[in-house]
């Protein structure tokens, strides 16, 4: 019998596999997950209350783009003059 990881959200749910990838824990649930990109449809095995099911899950990108904007140490004059100008929307 596959390993497989109960959904906190609705524990009479467990992923069984992702592409045919079974996983032994959340961690390598997350690393399956995390390979795939926004375009690809996964195949996932569910079991619930009962026989397992395989559906598929289309991936897709967010409604609203969401960015993180991270200070790097090395900022030169200019680039500090620019982003000043950016924040101060001129």
């Amino acid at each position: 019998m596959p390993s497989t990881v109960t959904d906190a959200r609705c524990p009479t749910r467990e992923f069984v596999d992702i592409n045919g990838v079974q996983y032994q824990d959340f961690g390598a649930l997350l690393r399956t997950v995390r390979a795939l990109h926004v375009g690809d449809t996964a195949s996932v095995q569910i079991r619930r209350n009962g026989p397992d099911a395989r559906v598929l899950v289309p991936l897709v990108g967010y409604r609203r783009l969401r960015v993180r904007f991270v200070d790097v140490p090395n900022v030169s004059p200019t680039q500090l003059a620019r982003r000043g100008t950016w924040l101060s929307g001129r």
